[in-house]
């Protein structure tokens, strides 16, 4: 029969199995923050394609966040609140813009907000544009009342907040500066499971102040051959120092010696503490074996 013909002459329907689309999918994601961003377009689509496809899209959404003003700070924040099961998804957050030394700061705000939203975050990056920059970020404030400082405002209280992230593991700051160097060492110490710290041109308005292990007239525990982990950012074992002032490489290497199983300066290092040093990168692996 010719309708029977033309039936069995029709090719056979593909079935793609869901894992080469996840693999697919995957591929959406990269390392790179700014090649990620031009494809979230594309796993917004892939979200709406059917069921199986949903929630793999969602999870390369939500895996590197980025945050670059208010608008998408109070976004993310009210996305987590209407869809909780979102929240297992975020594991990088990467805080930019031009408006970190302002007085709306967001990385200001992130720990009170976002405390208790993002158990598995583990990463967070917080980089900071100067003016003369070019970005593809807006240099609009949201809030017309904001004021700019030289410094990043952050609340007495603020390491406590960011205390609560527990998973946070790795810390990457850039062309930031701080009040006083101890404000940026109580905000290293409120990690409690810090293991990797990068700065990159970090800077602080005042090299003093004190914060855990600052007594640096006393001979530390570990000079003397004891075997005990500083109260200082206790598991912090690799960190990477480029641009700083000599002040605080000298003691951020003193309170975490010899604790350290990588560590990787630019030099040379400037000994003005409120300015920054141009130099070469020499990475020194310490404790190989481990």
């Amino acid at each position: 029969m010719p309708g029977v013909e033309m039936e069995h002459s029709k090719p056979p329907l593909l079935h793609i199995p869901t894992e080469v689309c996840e693999n697919v999918i995957d591929m959406l994601y990269d390392l790179h923050t700014y090649i990620t961003r031009e494809n979230i377009s594309t796993l917004h689509s892939c979200t709406l394609v059917c069921r199986a496809w949903r929630v793999r899209s969602q999870r390369m959404l939500f895996y590197q966040v980025q945050l670059a003003d208010a608008t998408s700070f109070r976004r993310l924040s009210t996305v987590l609140d209407h869809a909780p099961h979102l929240r297992d998804y975020v594991f990088q957050v990467e805080l930019t813009g031009y408006h970190l030394h302002y007085t709306t700061s967001i990385f200001a705000l992130f720990p009170a907000v976002f405390t208790g939203k993002l158990p598995n975050l583990f990463h967070i990056d917080v980089v900071h544009f100067d003016d003369t920059e070019e970005s593809n970020f807006s240099k609009t404030l949201d809030s017309p009342k904001a004021k700019a400082l030289p410094y990043i405002p952050l609340h007495p209280r603020f390491p406590a907040f960011l205390s609560a992230f527990t998973a946070v593991s790795v810390f990457y700051l850039q062309d930031t500066t701080f009040r006083t160097f101890s404000e940026f060492a109580r905000m290293l110490h409120g990690l409690p499971n810090l293991e990797q710290l990068t700065c990159n041109s970090v800077r602080w308005i005042a090299p003093g102040g004190s914060h855990p292990d600052a007594d640096f007239t006393k001979q530390p525990e570990w000079a003397a051959g004891k075997d005990t982990l500083p109260s200082f950012a206790p598991k912090l074992r690799e960190l990477y120092l480029f641009n700083i002032a000599l002040y605080g490489a000298k003691r951020l290497i003193w309170m975490r010696e010899p604790h350290l199983t990588r560590l990787s300066l630019a030099i040379p290092v400037s000994s003005d503490p409120e300015e920054l040093a141009d130099g070469m990168c020499h990475p020194v692996l310490l404790n190989p074996s481990h």
